[in-house]
């Protein structure tokens, strides 16, 4: 009878030393989603604009460069997965942090459209290399396209690493999409491949920001001459 005193008073304590752990660093799994995310926007801001850097140099090897690093970044997107799941884990356990679960909820729901948006930059950066290799020229306004949507994904990096609400970064994504709508009549197909990704993937993070999917797929006007 002893032993089994001593077992649950062992069971006591742990639970007790968990939730004492819990209220001394409750929120850090739940934000470790958002900083994660933070840190992906920001590799994508960087690779938008080695791009732009190849395009404007014609350099293959830069481009080729800038398709590597889009590449490389699924490690992150599995770290955040990894880290999405863990926070919402943590709120479901934990009596303490109930109150945290709009907060888990949300980081988790970063990390699909993270997901396409990547997906979308790897086209897109693939797409810069096409263009290099078979000397299709790009119009000067669908490079400073790219070079605009590299400072709304960075922009939108500092909201959320500002722990801001992310639709403060909608004002930026909101002019890329209305730039994003001018067509050069003379551009080829590699380069209206890349206006469409840079469409793709102003959506992706206007969902980042917080709008609903079918809402952003809305605010992007007409393709127009």
């Amino acid at each position: 009878q002893s032993a089994s005193v001593s077992r649950w008073l062992d069971a006591v304590v742990g639970g007790v030393v968990a939730l004492l752990v819990g209220a001394i660093a409750p929120t850090s799994p739940v934000r470790r989603p958002r900083v994660l995310a933070a840190r992906t926007a920001r590799e994508i801001a960087t690779t938008l604009r080695e791009v732009v850097d190849a395009l404007h140099r014609r350099d293959r090897a830069l481009a080729t460069a800038a398709l590597d690093g889009a590449r490389a970044l699924e490690d992150q997107l599995a770290e955040l997965r990894v880290a999405a799941s863990e926070g919402a884990a943590v709120v479901r356990q934990s009596p303490l942090l109930r109150g945290h679960a709009p907060a888990a909820r949300a980081g988790s729901a970063l990390v699909v459209p993270l997901d396409r948006c990547v997906r979308n930059l790897r086209v897109l950066a693939r797409r810069a290399v096409v263009a290099l290799v078979r000397g299709e020229a790009v119009p000067e306004q669908y490079i400073a396209l790219v070079a605009a949507l590299a400072d709304a994904a960075g922009d939108l990096a500092r909201v959320l690493d500002e722990h801001a609400t992310p639709s403060a970064a909608r004002a930026v994504l909101d002019r890329v999409a209305e730039l994003s709508a001018h067509v050069d009549p003379d551009a080829g197909l590699s380069a209206e491949m890349l206006r469409g990704q840079v469409r793709s993937m102003v959506v992706d993070l206007l969902v980042i920001a917080g709008m609903d999917e079918d809402d952003a797929l809305l605010s992007l006007p007409e393709s127009s001459a």
